[in-house]
């Protein structure tokens, strides 16, 4: 994704993003086996960032070994939403 800046464990106030694009106040989460029965607790963390003005976008593990792909299309499709207006176009 050239031109886009992506910042590993960024912390939101008391949160730590996985990967987040400032810019774009997108967080991409990449999900494990640590998140199976923790749903409400990452859906409250969600809306709090929400609140904040983050969209968090949640991919499974598995997701991303299966069809990283994908992946990247989704990731891509967020990024150039009209929420994110000042991104880059990301070329296919």
């Amino acid at each position: 994704m050239e031109g886009i800046h992506w910042r590993r464990q960024h912390p939101i106030g008391p949160y730590f993003a996985d990967f987040a694009c400032a810019t774009a106040k997108l967080i991409v989460e990449l999900d494990g086996n640590s998140h199976d029965g923790r749903e409400a607790e990452d859906a409250n963390r969600d809306a709090t960032l929400l609140e904040w003005g983050w969209t968090t976008l949640r991919i499974p593990n598995r997701d991303l070994m299966r069809d990283p792909e994908s992946v990247w299309r989704t990731i891509a499709i967020h990024l150039e939403s009209p929420t994110n207006e000042l991104m880059p176009k990301i070329e296919s």
